[in-house]
């Protein structure tokens, strides 16, 4: 007796999800069909609200759901591991806690967080701060509190290799209404640093008026636009870009580079040299056609990365 046809979908972020009910609704009708989602989180995290977690606008419990509680009352199966590696030819994923077969897989993991590109950036051991997952922007609230007892110079924006533009936009706008509610822009100037070649760029080349408007309104609320640079380091206080420049700063967020998540990279032939899976106009992988992904790529800074 032949077994159901088994979909893996690594990640239980906004592609994740939206895979697994779009695949369970769809092959509704074509037969039985066994669909699993993998994630190292147990809950589902809604991204664009982090923004709205720093000067505390938003907690955690509104923007976040448990992912067993939304998936298995639809038929699909929720495992809460980590992936470590994908090994394609064998139809196998390979986890902390056990191997997982498939006879389809599709990549939604999301990006990882290539912290050490950019000396002195990061959580830990770097001087600045992120939006990037739930942990990270409640680090950058506390920050934030901190900060306001005594405000400074803030800077904003997104480095080389860095692929999701639109949050520091939307983070700058955010900064520049909470100093302003807590009476402090004047002590406060803000400078919004990009890789893009443009204000309004967002790695495609830019939308309608976009570029205008953003002009527009930096030059309106006094915020500093620096864009077509790359960052060479963060040191305490101070950015250092690639042409020499060295930008204050008493509180900083920058959206850093990104590169594939580890269970990509440890997986040979599955992903290029950073670990971005090559697919086609279907997120189909150019070799292996029952793999897909959906990941944030590469090709948005690719052109303007080495300035």
């Amino acid at each position: 007796m032949r077994s159901k046809p088994s979909v893996l979908i690594l990640g239980g972020g906004f592609a994740g999800l939206t895979a697994a009910f779009e695949l369970k609704r769809l092959l509704r009708d074509k037969g039985d069909i066994d669909i699993t989602v993998i994630a190292r989180q147990e809950q589902f995290v809604f991204i664009p609200s982090l923004i709205w977690i720093v000067p505390g606008w938003r907690k955690p419990e509104q923007i976040t759901f448990d992912l067993r509680l939304a998936l298995e009352p639809k038929g699909i199966r929720f495992i809460h591991v980590r992936a470590n590696q994908i090994e394609p030819d064998q139809k196998r994923v390979i986890t902390d806690k056990g191997e997982f077969l498939f006879d389809y897989l599709v990549i939604a993991t999301g990006p990882h967080f290539d912290w050490g590109a950019v000396p002195g950036m990061g959580l830990d051991d770097g001087y600045t701060r992120s939006i990037c997952s739930l942990p990270h922007a409640l680090k950058a609230a506390q920050a934030w509190r901190e900060f306001l007892k005594d405000p400074g110079p803030v800077v904003l924006g997104a480095t080389q290799y860095a692929s999701c533009f639109g949050a520091e936009y939307e983070m700058v706008f955010n900064i520049d209404r909470a100093l302003r509610e807590a009476r402090a822009r004047d002590r406060a100037p803000i400078t919004f640093i990009t890789a893009e070649p443009f204000l309004g760029h967002f790695g495609i080349g830019g939308t309608g008026k976009g570029q205008q408007m953003l002009e527009l309104f930096y030059k309106f609320l006094k915020i500093e636009p620096i864009v077509n640079v790359a960052i060479d380091k963060v040191t305490s206080g101070e950015i250092h870009l690639q042409d020499g420049r060295r930008i204050p700063f008493k509180y900083a967020i920058v959206i850093p580079p990104f590169k594939g998540v580890e269970a990509i990279r440890n997986s040979p032939g599955l992903g290029d040299e950073r670990g971005f899976v090559p697919v086609n106009a279907r997120y189909q992988h150019s070799a292996y056609p029952n793999i897909y992904a959906m990941h944030h790529g590469r090709g948005q800074t690719r052109r303007y990365h080495d300035l």
